[in-house]
């Protein structure tokens, strides 16, 4: 459920002609769960509860050898993500709030290459293969493409302040500020757009 919650749904659900769920079991699982218990959250992926779905065209009943096949071929056959596929993905996962640091992650904290690696079926080594050549184009870009310098310390700030707002202490000006951060942090990202 955590990663439908963090970055929406990846592979549509399948079914047949008569709506009978032939692949996604897991999926339709914590759909309902996010449904259930983050319903603004689910409503943000799926507007007006549609979730992806992907309609065969037999039914369970003519054609119970094909069902089969898919329902196999679905909990067998991983898709095999391409480099800039895995960095959308990356990509949502930190506008999620995950974060790629070293070290031992600290209490709360989501970290983004295990995610990547449970998402993808990807080794650890593959992962970071695929954000460092990444990161080494986009450097590499002509200078108009790159990101400027103070977007990049906008995008720290924010990330610090995201950070800090799990955590702050009780004191008073820092519960002022905690009260006053999402508009201050709303303030930074239209900053950046």
């Amino acid at each position: 459920m955590q990663s439908i919650h963090d970055i929406g749904i990846i592979h549509p659900l399948i079914i047949d002609q008569n709506g009978v769920l032939l692949a996604g079991g897991h999926r339709l699982l914590a759909l309902q769960m996010l449904q259930n218990h983050h319903k603004a959250r689910f409503f943000e992926w799926f507007p007006g509860g549609k979730v992806p779905v992907r309609k065969m065209p037999f039914t369970v009943e003519s054609n119970p050898d094909w069902a089969l096949d898919i329902e196999i071929s679905e909990n067998n056959v991983r898709e095999d993500y391409t480099p800039d596929e895995v960095w959308a993905i990356a990509e949502r996962l930190r506008e999620a709030g995950y974060e790629d640091t070293p070290g031992k992650p600290k209490a709360g904290e989501k970290r983004l290459r295990p995610a990547l690696m449970t998402i993808t079926g990807k080794s650890e080594r593959s992962i970071r293969r695929y954000l460092n050549n990444r990161e080494k184009r986009t450097n590499e870009t002509r200078p108009s493409d790159r990101v400027s310098e103070s977007d990049k310390q906008l995008q720290k700030a924010i990330a610090l302040l995201q950070k800090w707002e799990t955590s702050h202490g009780q004191k008073r000006r820092e519960t002022t500020l905690a009260k006053n951060l999402p508009n201050i942090l709303k303030q930074l990202q239209e900053g950046l757009k």
